[in-house]
């Protein structure tokens, strides 16, 4: 009797300490959420006015601290909705991370016979001009293809901004135009490459970039709030949950358009998924931290970097080589310690990534303003110097609690 007594006041001390650790990790959650939160509230403070910014989402947590979501503001300036868990934004260059998943899903599948090392030439020889470059070289920007934003296209563009451009019309801007070094021998961002990767994957799997990413990516993880854009948001996407996005106009008087129902074709393989901070958490997490996307072999391809210096691969970043890209992926050094992040604009929106690999942390932020032509504003550095130094401080805040 006494020996089961014994159990049962045993039973009861386990319950406690487990009731105590969960009340723990419950008020440590409340305090982060508090934290995020305050900060995304100062950060539409502080750059409402200027720049016509209205909203602001922050998604952090690792996996021994449940994520964490928070919001600011709304749909639009001067808006009286507030945005919410549904809200969604222009990502950017995070669409580059995507298509390299399906880019190394394809090369894995021996029924393609498609390799990261085949020639550009062999899936698309009407770019006789870049036929050397190779599929790799495109995935880490050493391909030396020029970029197909110039001010040609920028002037077509802002005369057509609902009008639906193919790739080959984007790319035939530039078509005719050589390499600008050897392949291989410098590193040079080029949205072109991606543009380029879109038709490959077309080419070699017979389907669309936007077929395969809902089957390989959107549905498997069921990020409900993802979408992968070909023409006009408008065509696939409830406009209700799209935020607005502010572009300035540079010249004497101030005027900012709202982009949100502009075409994305001009931007597809580079810059055209539409989605929100949590479904970009569930994305990274999935690529970082499990094989659901990427075995092991595959993730230390995409994972591999070359230097942004010279473009030679380098397996440790230090103080000499400081940044470095991989497949859709780029990474730094900071404070002594890497991290995976990407930093991505469209014309009217900003989301900043970082990953930590040495706790498996993820940090995403995203608000709605960018100028789009004249990058180097001072307040579009401002914006993105800022949104930098809040997700290192949420990093830091974050680490003891992973």
């Amino acid at each position: 009797m006494w020996f089961i007594l014994c159990i049962f006041i045993d039973f009861l001390n386990v319950g406690c300490s487990s009731t105590k650790a969960i009340s723990y990790e419950n008020n440590n959650q409340e305090l982060f959420k508090q934290y995020l939160q305050q900060s995304a509230n100062q950060f539409l403070k502080d750059n409402t006015k200027q720049t016509h910014l209205s909203a602001v989402s922050i998604t952090a947590g690792c996996p021994a601290f449940s994520n964490v979501s928070v919001y600011a503001g709304t749909y639009s300036f001067g808006g009286s909705t507030d945005i919410d868990q549904d809200s969604e934004f222009q990502v950017g260059s995070t669409t580059k991370s995507f298509i390299s998943v399906v880019i190394l899903q394809l090369a894995a599948e021996s029924k393609y016979k498609f390799s990261l090392d085949d020639k550009l030439s062999k899936w698309l020889p009407e770019y006789s001009n870049w036929g050397s470059v190779t599929i790799r070289q495109l995935l880490n920007m050493t391909s030396g293809i020029p970029s197909y934003i110039t001010k040609e296209f920028e002037h077509q563009f802002s005369n057509n901004e609902y009008q639906y451009y193919s790739p080959k019309m984007v790319l035939k801007l530039i078509k005719n135009k050589p390499l600008e070094f050897n392949p291989g021998s410098k590193w040079n961002y080029s949205n072109s490459n991606y543009i380029l990767l879109g038709q490959i994957i077309n080419k070699v799997s017979g389907k669309t970039p936007k077929e395969e990413i809902e089957t390989r990516i959107i549905m498997p993880l069921k990020l409900k709030h993802t979408f992968y854009v070909e023409n006009l948001p408008s065509q696939m996407i409830n406009s209700k949950y799209l935020v607005s996005g502010y572009r300035l106009h540079s010249g004497m008087k101030r005027s900012f358009d709202d982009i949100k129902m502009f075409t994305m074709s001009t931007f597809a393989g580079a810059a055209n998924i539409v989605s929100t901070t949590a479904d970009i958490s569930i994305f990274i997490n999935a690529l970082f931290n499990s094989t659901k996307l990427l075995n092991q072999t595959q993730f230390m391809q995409f994972s591999s970097l070359v230097s942004v210096k010279n473009a030679k691969a380098v397996k440790n970043l230090n103080s000499d080589n400081e940044f470095g890209y991989g497949l859709g992926i780029e990474a730094k050094i900071y404070n002594k310690h890497m991290y995976y992040y990407y930093s991505c604009n469209t014309l009217g929106f900003v989301l900043r990534y970082l990953y930590n690999p040495s706790d498996h942390s993820v940090v995403i932020m995203a608000t709605n303003a960018y100028d789009g032509y004249a990058i180097r504003g001072d307040w579009y550095s401002h914006i993105s110097n800022r949104i930098d130094n809040i997700n290192f401080a949420i990093m830091t805040k974050l680490a003891p609690h992973c």
